[in-house]
């Protein structure tokens, strides 16, 4: 990939880009995405931007609509790097390590079955020819055990929101697993927005039966007592999870900017 070349569809570009991630051993994000209506609406210029997933490291690129309105267009490739690149690091990436769907059904039928994770983890490595930690393993058997059905998940947000007159916001997978749920109430938000200036977060893993984080976000007020500002229920910690999480916060406390 490089400057000025063009796609005629995103997916052509996403099969293209994902060539040039594995050949060059780096992983993106994507850091802001417009519909072609909003596009027009708001940003004539607008574009598509990734970044690598590494905190702080410049490389990025740019996409956008060309002149003509037909196809996607590089307007902007930086591939400076700030951190190592190597075959064995970028193996170890979390997009990198994913599992397709039916491998998972076959961890989780092991794993039924009370097989050693360590065995486990080698057999899946050995097949699927990815790197797999024990961690994953288990985010797996949480995942699993924790895939609500659309109607109980419907009924759990719709008693927040009308209820307790919460801000909730899901995040789910590609195949609609559960990866996380942001939770805010009135007097949350209210709280952050008098004391915004330092934010605290924190952890617990003993506070559901099935030992999910709980993500609590903290202020501190003018009498030096904590109160709570957001809560995420996470399946996992993985990256991609934990930044959905905060910019979910963000997103809804614009004072957070």
């Amino acid at each position: 990939m490089k400057l000025g070349d063009t796609f005629t569809t995103f997916e052509e570009f996403e099969d293209s880009f994902k060539v040039y991630k594995n050949s060059n051993f780096v992983d993106y994000f994507t850091k802001d995405c417009k519909t072609l209506n909003s596009i027009n609406a708001k940003f004539p210029n607008g574009r598509m931007s990734t970044t690598t997933m590494r905190q702080g490291c410049e490389a990025s690129l740019y996409l956008k609509a060309s002149e003509c309105g037909q196809f996607l267009e590089i307007t902007n490739i930086n591939e400076n790097h700030n951190h190592e690149i190597s075959k064995i690091l970028f193996s170890h990436l979390p997009n990198q390590r994913k599992l397709k769907p039916e491998t998972k059904v076959i961890v989780l039928e092991l794993m039924d079955l009370k097989a050693n994770k360590k065995m486990i983890q080698n057999k899946i490595m050995k097949d699927s020819g990815k790197v797999l930690t024990l961690k994953d393993l288990s985010n797996i058997r949480i995942t699993a055990g924790n895939q609500y059905s659309k109607n109980d998940l419907s009924k759990v947000v719709n008693k927040l929101k009308e209820k307790f007159k919460c801000r909730v916001e899901i995040s789910t997978d590609e195949i609609n697993n559960l990866n996380g749920i942001f939770i805010q109430d009135k007097v949350m938000a209210e709280s952050f927005s008098s004391f915004p200036e330092v934010v605290f977060a924190d952890a617990t893993y003993k506070l559901l039966d099935l030992r999910l984080p709980v993500y609590v976000l903290m202020i501190e007020d003018d009498n030096g007592q904590s109160e709570i500002a957001a809560i995420g229920l996470l399946v996992n910690e993985e990256e991609v999870t934990l930044r959905w999480f905060f910019e979910t916060f963000k997103k809804n406390n614009p004072v957070s900017t």
